[in-house]
């Protein structure tokens, strides 16, 4: 009888609070979350002389040799993520895996920025790892996934979206400390759920432009160190009130990319506790302040998701919405049934 391993991962919907979707090096912290849509992964050894993995939903096919990975991928660019996280899996390792029939399922609608290729490999990762008796931890997971991103599909990630795909638990956010890498899971309510809307516009910083808000926190941080000592490392070291004091004395540009970052830093913190505390409306009033900063301070927002969450506040029972990622808007609702909702 063959050895059948299944895996399911979720993909994550992260980005709740967080200073920068593409990096959390300024802020290092965010709250995200983990949706009821994700990757399914299904594996057995098929006693061939090469791998193959199917992707249900492509009808298409990917060849590799597990036994002798340097000779490279044969197939769609889906796969490269599969083929990452294995040979990231194995690195260090002496352990030999058979060759394996694979397939891929999953449920999230394409394009969505809903961080499939993060559930993709991680899925991989555990699965194959799980054929091979490897045992890591899950930030060594985290951190294959992460690498077989920056690698093989060439997005330099951080670690968000594996985390959160990773830690989701049902009913539960995810606040990540990227400066301890903690992770700790926090009680959404019971009387809260997140309507996630896609706007399908596609809307993301081209690469200067990150580059531009990257560098002027980098500048901001600088002149903190500056100012205030050793003790600022990034802004997360700097309060709001010494940026208002300091503020004049800034390049005006500059200083509206610090105040996002440093006001989102505060409000993840402050997000943190609400939730501890069951204050569902008070962590939705940070969602609006997120996104009002991301249209004024790091200007990274757009009309259409813009219009998502102006509307949002004329709908009874919603409590807050911010964007995440350059198409979709979390919407957090009261007195709904307490599950993740895609209106695509």
């Amino acid at each position: 009888m063959k050895k059948i391993i299944f895996f399911y991962s979720d993909c994550a919907f992260a980005r709740i609070i967080s200073a920068n979707g593409k990096d959390t090096s300024s802020c290092i912290a965010a709250v995200s979350s983990a949706i009821n849509y994700g990757v399914f992964f299904l594996l057995t050894p098929n006693g061939l002389d090469h791998s193959r993995v199917f992707c249900g939903r492509t009808h298409e096919e990917a060849t590799f040799k597990m036994g002798n990975l340097d000779l490279g991928l044969d197939g769609g660019g889906w796969a490269k993520y599969i083929y990452g996280s294995i040979i990231e899996l194995l690195k260090g390792s002496d352990v030999v895996l058979p060759e394996i029939d694979a397939m891929i399922l999953g449920d999230i609608p394409l394009g969505s920025g809903l961080s499939s290729s993060a559930a993709l490999e991680v899925a991989t990762a555990f699965a194959v790892a799980k054929l091979g008796n490897i045992s890591k931890t899950n930030l060594e997971f985290a951190k294959i996934a992460q690498a077989a991103e920056h690698k093989y599909a060439g997005v330099m990630c951080g670690l968000l979206d594996q985390l959160s795909s990773i830690y989701g638990e049902e009913d539960q956010l995810i606040m990540t400390d990227f400066r301890s890498v903690e992770v700790e899971n926090l009680p959404l309510g019971d009387d809260a759920s997140f309507v996630i809307c896609n706007t399908k516009v596609k809307h993301a910083l081209v690469d200067g432009e990150y580059n531009e808000r990257r560098e002027s926190c980098e500048k901001a941080a600088a002149f903190f160190k500056e100012k205030l000592g050793d003790r600022i490392s990034t802004l997360r070291d700097v309060t709001s009130a010494e940026l208002e004091q300091y503020r004049n004395e800034m390049d005006p540009v500059i200083a509206k990319r610090a105040a996002h970052v440093i006001g989102e830093c505060e409000r993840v913190l402050a997000g943190k506790k609400y939730l501890d505390e069951g204050k569902i409306e008070e962590f939705g009033k940070l969602m609006y302040e997120s996104h009002d900063s991301s249209i004024n301070n790091f200007e990274n927002s757009c009309m259409e998701l813009d219009f998502v969450v102006e509307a949002s506040k004329s709908i009874p029972g919603v409590m807050g919405a911010r964007l995440s990622g350059g198409e979709t808007v979390p919407i957090c609702v009261s007195k709904e049934k307490k599950r993740f909702h895609l209106i695509n």
